[in-house]
């Protein structure tokens, strides 16, 4: 189902359970909230973020899937930011920069829909070929 602007100018947001979602909040799968242009875009971006509805807090992260408006809950500590934070190691992200462009392209894949589960193994792949490529040139 297509998300549409309703006639009132409210956006539906659909609550969305994948396979991290906590037991506690499988109850909230399917569940539609109306938001204003100013709602939408005021929603947090990145993928550890909370959303409170009618005083239910709702960890987890937006995104737009095939037109449709969603919210998918996650655990409180999304797995996704542990295996983000792990990527460049023990030294942690030294380069503001490079952490901020890893991030947007993970986004950009979570947002499309990727498998999140396939996402938190192959993400570091991607990220250890890279590393790897660097070091073969001499670097």
């Amino acid at each position: 189902m297509a998300n549409m602007d309703l006639e009132l100018g409210v956006t539906l947001l659909f609550m969305v359970a994948d396979e991290s979602t906590p037991d506690s909040l499988r109850g909230y799968n399917g569940w539609a909230i109306g938001l204003t242009a100013a709602q939408v875009a005021a929603l947090p971006p990145g993928v550890d973020n909370t959303l409170t509805v009618k005083g239910v807090v709702l960890p987890g992260y937006k995104r737009v899937r095939e037109g449709t408006l969603e919210w998918v809950m996650s655990p409180p500590v999304d797995p996704v930011v542990t295996m983000f934070n792990a990527l460049p190691g023990p030294g942690g992200w030294a380069d503001p920069a490079a952490q901020a462009k890893w991030a947007s392209v993970g986004l950009a894949l979570l947002d499309m829909g990727v498998d999140r589960a396939a996402f938190i193994t192959e993400y570091p792949n991607l990220y250890n070929a890279a590393i790897a490529n660097y070091l073969a040139q001499g670097n």
